[in-house]
């Protein structure tokens, strides 16, 4: 019997000695859940290799359930009296009955029943993620990765496939540890950009090509630098070293940057990504201002509704999204995201006094990134739809305000005058 990603419910289930289950999850983004109304045995199941945690058998009766082969999943009967016997080899999984009886030396490789959370509805991201083990120390790169893994497949972004998944989150620890190197001063904030635009040009890549990622998670990659070792002309680059086509090291020497100011400002900003201070933070709506006023000389001032932060130590972001627009032919020209911290903003007006509860964000024509697009783009004559949400330190997000184009009464509500 194969198997594919997605949801089966069968009247009873009986699984022989010689019988042959085979899961296959890396072409489908959804784990394996089988229901069984009835019998459930247990007996023979060998199953191909892959993420246990990925397979969930859900038995609903009430008949006893022996697990007699290496099980190799999760197993759910919460109305049963479920048996676990020895076997030659450890199960891999987890366990949950009514009453469970377990054999003297059992041995059982625990993953969690994670296939479960994808079928959670109208569940909130941070709790979710809550949901998820944390590992326990140390922290090697393979646990992190696990972990990651498991973050992004069930909980933050559960519809990209298995293999994507496994490389988002490698990428996701190589870039911590990039990141942190070059606040330490290991590495330069040089190598740091390239080494991210590097990473960001292959993934994308891998994203585009099933047979590309299956060989990069495949074990095909022995410097892990996402160039095949097929392909890679240099196989054994070190950590963190963005590369050319032909996976050899790029120079990293070439920016004219003041590496000491730079890590001193990145070390100033730093902000816990996952506080526990915002556990259960609920964030309301933000007020729909999230505009963008022009004031002729390249600088341009964005607005939000301030939230009220009823968690102390529990940092507030807010998240504008532009759509940059040509309103003649109503075409959609380029998607924009900007991310502020609730510190950036200025709540007295750099014009004019601010209404409350309002914060104004300054961005400028010769910001980097999508904060100097966005003036930019302005200024080439297209106008950019807006709305704006509050994000917290647990990563709990907001609704967003609805999409709107700035109005003059938009400007007479902060007290600036504006053409629009």
């Amino acid at each position: 019997m194969k198997l594919k990603g997605g949801v089966y419910q069968f009247e009873s289930l009986d699984l022989e000695p010689d019988s042959k289950v085979a899961i296959t999850t890396s072409d489908s983004s959804a784990p394996t859940v089988v229901y069984v109304r009835g019998s459930l045995i247990h007996r023979g199941i060998r199953q191909d290799a892959g993420d246990p945690a990925n397979l969930l058998l859900v038995h609903l009766g009430q008949d006893p359930v022996y697990i007699e082969s290496p099980l190799f999943g999760g197993v759910l009967s919460p109305n049963s009296d479920l048996t676990l016997r020895q076997t030659l080899t450890p199960h891999r999984g987890a366990v949950v009955a009514k009453n469970l009886v377990l054999d003297s030396d059992v041995t059982i490789q625990a993953r969690p029943l994670l296939a479960l959370l994808p079928f959670v509805q109208n569940q909130r991201e941070d709790k979710c993620a809550s949901l998820i083990p944390v590992p326990r120390l140390p922290f090697t790169k393979p646990v992190s990765v696990q972990f990651q893994y498991d973050l992004l497949r069930y909980c933050i972004a559960p519809d990209i496939p298995e293999d994507i998944a496994k490389l988002k989150a490698n990428s996701a620890v190589d870039f911590t540890e990039a990141a942190v190197r070059a606040v330490k001063g290991d590495i330069t904030f040089c190598q740091y950009a390239m080494f991210r635009v590097d990473r960001h040009k292959r993934q994308l890549a891998a994203e585009n090509s099933p047979a590309l990622a299956a060989a990069l998670v495949g074990g095909h990659d022995a410097d892990d630098d996402l160039v095949p070792d097929a392909s890679d002309a240099c196989p054994q680059t070190p950590m963190l070293m963005p590369v050319d086509d032909n996976g050899c090291p790029r120079d990293t020497s070439l920016c004219n940057w003041d590496d000491a100011a730079i890590r001193k400002k990145a070390v100033k900003s730093l902000v816990v990504a996952s506080n526990p201070a915002c556990i259960d933070q609920r964030l309301p709506a933000v007020a729909p201002a999230g505009s963008v006023i022009n004031m002729g000389n390249g600088d341009a001032y964005l607005f939000a509704g301030k939230v009220a932060n009823d968690r102390p130590g529990c940092p507030i972001f807010y998240e504008f999204q532009f759509r940059m627009t040509d309103l003649t032919t109503g075409k959609v020209v380029k998607d924009l995201s900007l991310l502020f911290s609730e510190t950036e903003g200025n709540e007295t007006g750099t014009l004019a006094p601010l209404p409350k509860p309002f914060l104004e964000f300054h961005i400028s024509g010769t910001d980097n990134g999508g904060r100097g697009d966005v003036v930019r783009l302005r200024q080439s004559g297209l106008r950019g739809w807006s709305r704006v949400r509050a994000i917290n330190g647990q990563l709990a997000k907001g609704p967003f305000s609805a999409w709107r184009l700035t109005t003059v009464q938009d400007c007479n509500t902060v007290n600036i005058a504006c053409s629009e």
